[in-house]
């Protein structure tokens, strides 16, 4: 299972990058779960027994899923921030939703009282982790800022240069907050994984009837020309309220 070329009827795929979907487990389900839940899975690995944590982007792919396995980790208490449908959110397992149209979670004066263990930033951008100060533990205390998508969520790749100086930045800032870890919490950017290993364990997850993933409320699309068209702008839009699907045949 694979999302390159995720739109062809039939391709051909290396075995050790694939894994076999439990029976149990909704066709759809599965297709939906393919990088996102992994990545999610990667992510809420710094979290443990009862810590406090804030997902930035929860009603996304990588956000929604984080949202249960977060629970799973054994955290005691999961906000999220979304202007996306509040219950179906509490359905996976935040306690709390926060309107970021309506309120800043870094101006909540229970957050900057009662801080965060960890942070699972999901958009993109670094004066969230600036803001991120205010609500969030030290690195010497064990607070940590996950960067799923870096600084900058769309990057300018365009040329070798802007690729390597993209790639070079990054661990500039892990290495800042490590080194004054008595003041800043430590900065994280999610590095490659073993994205199949990661989806074996989603899958069983998902078998366990534990991880259910969120799908925006136009997926499945049909395989047309306006589906597709309308699938990449709402993923392109970046407001996509779970997976983006397409159903190419039953």
């Amino acid at each position: 299972m694979t999302p390159v070329n995720g739109m062809t009827e039939y391709m051909l795929v290396d075995p050790t990058l694939a894994t076999l979907k439990p029976s149990s487990v909704d066709i759809t389900q599965a297709a939906a779960c393919i990088t996102s839940a992994p990545t999610a899975f990667n992510a809420v690995k710094y979290i443990k027994k009862d810590d406090r944590v804030l997902i930035l982007g929860g009603s996304g792919g990588v956000g929604s899923s984080s949202i249960t396995l977060a629970k799973l980790r054994g955290a005691s208490y999961v906000a999220t921030s979304s202007s996306y449908d509040r219950s179906k959110l509490i359905d996976l397992g935040a306690d709390e939703v926060i309107n970021y149209k309506e309120k800043n979670w870094w101006e909540i004066e229970d957050y900057q009282k009662n801080e965060f263990d960890v942070i699972i930033d999901t958009v993109g951008g670094c004066n969230f982790y600036n803001k991120a100060t205010l609500v969030l533990k030290t690195g010497k205390e064990y607070g940590y800022f996950i960067a799923v998508t870096g600084d900058d969520p769309r990057p300018n790749i365009s040329s070798i240069c802007k690729a390597m100086k993209f790639m070079a930045n990054m661990p500039q800032r892990y290495i800042y907050t490590g080194f004054y870890s008595d003041h800043y919490p430590q900065y994280i950017t999610l590095l490659p994984y073993d994205e199949v290993i990661n989806l074996k364990e989603v899958l069983k997850l998902m078998e366990d009837g534990k991880l259910k993933i969120l799908l925006d409320p136009s997926s499945p699309l049909p395989f047309t020309k306006e589906g597709v068209q309308e699938a990449f702008r709402t993923q392109g839009s970046g407001h996509a309220h779970g997976k983006v699907l397409i159903k190419i045949s039953e």
